[in-house]
């Protein structure tokens, strides 16, 4: 068994062989694109076994503000081929510990969104913190599905459908216009210098975020392969003062929308009017509801008066925040202040 760096020449055997989380269709093309970000700084790490891939430490160097320092944070997860999962060698701890020496050495961060066993064995074995649950919101769009919830008659739910629903589509369109006069919502094919700007100006408020410049925009949201986002930004005439990144329903039974990402500078009427365009866009496009996950809890009013309910964390599932810091430049108390962090869903991806 061997640990090292991964390498161009285990595209083919990482997606063929080991095919981390169902990335079997995204091909090699995907992992050339997450390499073009900052690739001096890439510290992922495979396991080989007979010329394959049989381990993966997937990480991807992300630069966040940290206080008045941009510092490459390590975002990522950890996959090992079922056949290798129980095996003496233990894959899983020398992944690790080869990315927590390359990120010792580079005074960097760690973080992800692990499955709880994950996290558990992250946190005995190698000091990391689980700091924080991100908020999970959901707005229904049609509310059919919640109706047969509630009552099992199939019949009855479907008269009570029929007749609700138009009630509640006035109340989700409901013009939304006369709360910013000037403002306009506008599709977004390419992020330019105003977003630069925006991201000037707007992450001054936290503490703790990555990076959302243009350049980073532009490679996150439009150059993926395979992968296309609908973006929507907020502007007047001197300025863009906000945006939202949806991913939509497509071809799923459940046909939920995603928030992916959600950026603005914390004007209440903004991200209201941002919002309201989602919702809009999601019903066109069909969809049953809507998944947004906000750490920051200044966002929770607006969401709640638009119509999003939140669930209570579930520890079962990925949505605890791991981290591990190794940078000495960093505070503790402000690394690990669960507040200082704001994460969206984009966050919680792999990228």
């Amino acid at each position: 068994m061997d640990i090292r760096p991964l390498q161009a020449k285990d595209y083919e055997s990482l997606t063929n062989h080991l095919n981390p989380w169902n990335y079997q269709k995204k091909g090699v093309a995907y992992f050339e694109w997450l390499a073009r970000l900052n690739p001096s700084e890439n510290i992922s790490m495979a396991a080989i076994a007979d010329d394959r891939v049989v381990g993966y430490y997937g990480t991807i160097p992300v630069p966040f503000k940290i206080g008045d320092r941009t510092v490459i944070v390590y975002r990522g997860g950890v996959f090992i081929h079922p056949d290798h999962r129980k095996r003496k060698d233990n894959i899983l701890n020398a992944l690790v510990s080869a990315v927590e020496r390359e990120s010792k050495k580079r005074n960097a961060v760690v973080c992800g969104f692990p499955i709880p066993k994950l996290a558990k064995y992250l946190e005995k074995n190698f000091g990391a913190a689980s700091l924080k649950p991100i908020s999970h919101y959901i707005f229904i769009l049609k509310i059919g599905p919640s109706i047969e919830s509630i009552f099992k008659n199939v019949r009855i739910s479907r008269i009570l459908a029929r007749v609700l629903q138009p009630l509640w589509n006035l109340w989700i369109h409901r013009d939304t216009e006369k709360d910013l006069p000037g403002i306009k919502i506008v599709p977004i094919h390419s992020f330019d210098k105003s977003f630069d700007l925006l991201w000037e100006k707007a992450s001054l408020a936290r503490s703790i975020l990555s990076m959302r410049n243009a350049e980073y925009l532009n490679w996150r949201y439009l150059e993926e392969p395979g992968q296309r986002y609908t973006i929507f930004a907020a502007k007047n005439e001197r300025e863009v003062l906000g945006y939202v990144i949806l991913k939509d329903p497509g071809s799923s039974q459940e046909k939920k929308g995603q928030v992916i990402d959600l950026f603005d500078t914390r004007d209440p009427a903004v991200t209201k009017r941002l919002l309201d365009q989602a919702m809009n866009y999601f019903k066109a496009k069909g969809a049953a509801c809507v998944e947004c996950y906000l750490s920051d809890d200044f966002y929770e009013k607006t969401l709640r008066s638009i119509g999003f309910y939140k669930l209570r964390p579930r520890p079962e599932r990925s949505e605890f925040l791991v981290a591990k810091l190794y940078s000495p430049d960093i505070q503790d108390k402000v690394f690990y202040d669960p507040r200082s962090w704001f994460l969206t869903r984009t966050d919680m991806l792999f990228a």
